[in-house]
């Protein structure tokens, strides 16, 4: 079926114990930031780190108090959960799913608050209209 559609379907790349000296001495020193994601997208990690940092610092100073704050955390959070669908960068599928279902679930989390700030904003312009 792939040999018909000209295209080729290889399992993901994981890191190896043995190897290049080199990649050996990476793996011993810092191996626990990249393991767990394919060799093509080891640096995912860092991208994590910065989502991490937008969310919580970065929106944190802009437009605070208001929905625009939450809707802004959800873009970020949302535009994230679409690379990692998109790049599946995990070796083990179950930390796929459970990264999949940890972004699900904050970006419902997000939308829900963006839903009550927006309905608490329009109940004050009405009793103050």
């Amino acid at each position: 079926e792939l040999h018909r559609e000209n295209r080729l379907s290889l399992q993901p790349l994981s890191w190896k114990d043995g190897g290049e000296a080199r990649e050996v001495q990476a793996i011993e020193r810092c191996g626990f930031l990249f393991l767990t994601y394919t060799v093509e997208t080891w640096f995912f990690e860092i991208l994590v780190m910065i989502n991490k940092l937008l969310i919580t610092s970065i929106v944190a100073f802009a437009f605070p108090g208001s929905p625009t704050q939450v809707a802004v955390a959800f873009i970020f959070n949302f535009v994230f959960l679409l690379l990692v669908l998109v790049r599946k960068p995990f070796v083990n599928r179950k930390l796929l799913v459970l990264q999949t279902c940890s972004l699900v679930a904050h970006c419902f989390t997000l939308f829900f608050g963006i839903t009550l700030m927006t309905a608490s904003l329009l109940a004050d312009q009405d009793n103050a209209g």
